[in-house]
């Protein structure tokens, strides 16, 4: 017959109990004392190297359709799964460069060496001459853009519709006898 030593719940005292019992009784303050089945903790470990390559070659997918937020998820997810892998950390680097970089992309061409005036959304003025560029940072979200000069002016309105968003738009300024500015956007 062999014992286990178990302290009282109650009053804490020493007890040694017949391990052939599933219950005893406290001989100092009587609790009824009952014993534990012994439970062995297991610890599951999940192998996550499908779930790696499945979300790299989706990352990779949205990166070739310009699905930029989709791709940086999956690229993040296959990081949060394994840190070390050079394919996600170098693609996850590229978007996190891309969010945090300008999201507009401004030029002029032709006309003359001469300033002409942007207006964004009714709150920054900028000057932009010839040749010249201008890299801006916007929320996302709808956005108003008036460039003048004179009487000539061009307005129009675009959307960024998130952190990833990116547009180029380049005003062309036309001979002296048109009043119109002309320009050309797109996504990049």
């Amino acid at each position: 017959m062999s014992f286990i030593a178990l302290k009282c719940p109650s009053c804490g005292a020493d007890i040694n109990l017949d391990s052939n019992r599933e219950f005893g009784f406290c001989s100092y303050c009587g609790t009824k004392i009952v014993q534990d089945k012994q439970v062995v903790e297991k610890h599951v470990i999940y192998d996550h190297s499908k779930d790696v390559i499945n979300n790299i070659n989706m990352g990779h997918k949205y990166f070739a359709d310009h699905q930029w937020k989709k791709a940086y998820q999956c690229f993040e997810k296959a990081l949060k799964w394994d840190s070390k892998n050079g394919d996600a950390n170098k693609m996850f680097n590229l978007l996190v460069q891309r969010k945090n970089s300008p999201n507009v992309y401004l030029s002029l061409t032709g006309g003359f060496i001469t300033s002409y005036k942007i207006r964004i959304d009714n709150l920054y003025d900028y000057k932009l001459t010839p040749g010249a560029r201008i890299n801006l940072s916007l929320d996302k979200g709808k956005h108003t853009m008036v460039l003048q000069k004179g009487d000539m002016m061009s307005s129009l309105c675009f959307s960024l519709k998130d952190e990833f968003d990116k547009v180029r738009i380049d005003f062309i300024v036309p001979s002296l006898s048109k009043k119109q500015l002309k320009f050309h956007m797109e996504n990049v």
